[in-house]
């Protein structure tokens, strides 16, 4: 998978070619990977901010699959709160 430093700023997971599902896992801690996070990560599903859908908010430790019924979706996600940048781990699969 990827780790992503995830900010109140959108960080988008990119296109995932041929993927049927995604799992996207809230670290529990904050990107420095040492100090412990209790901001929560929200997932949406749109290529920006301005036209998402929030499919789940992730709480430290939290994960979630997102299955695919096509072969190409952009998720976008980010931090709620206070802008901590929170350690998010991605992984795709086909």
């Amino acid at each position: 998978g990827t780790s992503y430093a995830v900010s109140a700023t959108a960080v988008t997971l990119g296109v995932f070619t041929s993927a049927q599902l995604v799992f996207i896992k809230h670290s529990g801690f904050l990107a420095d990977g040492t100090t412990a996070s209790t901001v929560d990560v929200k997932i949406t599903m749109a290529e920006t901010i301005a036209d998402a859908t929030t499919v789940a908010v992730l709480g430290p430790g939290d994960a979630i699959v997102l299955p695919y019924a096509s072969d190409d979706a952009t998720p976008t996600f980010w931090a709620a709160g206070n802008g901590e940048a929170v350690g998010v781990e991605v992984m795709g699969a086909v």
